[in-house]
């Protein structure tokens, strides 16, 4: 997503929250490069996170998986506080030690 958010800016997110999607799937999250189209920056996990918490209720957009590596003092340190207390709210945690 960092690559096309590059590539068409901002444009880049529109076909992620089309209804017709369902299932949206951030695999390793903290681990991306801020990513950046001409003049402008995007921290493109954090914008995809904040845009469906706010839609959170509508139905027609698509439900959110995401894993990552990092614990969740970690994500907070990386995204702040606002992203954990987001994440918190949205999702239930599973928790695989290897």
């Amino acid at each position: 997503m960092a690559f096309e958010f590059s590539c068409e800016g901002y444009e880049a997110f529109s076909s992620l929250f089309e209804p017709q999607s369902k299932v949206l799937c951030l695999d390793n999250i903290g681990r991306e490069q801020v990513a950046q189209n001409y003049g402008s920056t995007c921290d493109v996990v954090y914008n995809i996170v904040e845009h469906l918490y706010e839609q959170r209720f509508d139905l027609t957009y698509p439900k959110l998986h995401l894993t990552s590596s990092l614990s969740p003092s970690e994500l907070e340190k990386r995204y702040g506080k606002e992203f954990r207390r987001m994440l918190q709210e949205m999702f239930t945690v599973i928790v695989c030690e290897t």
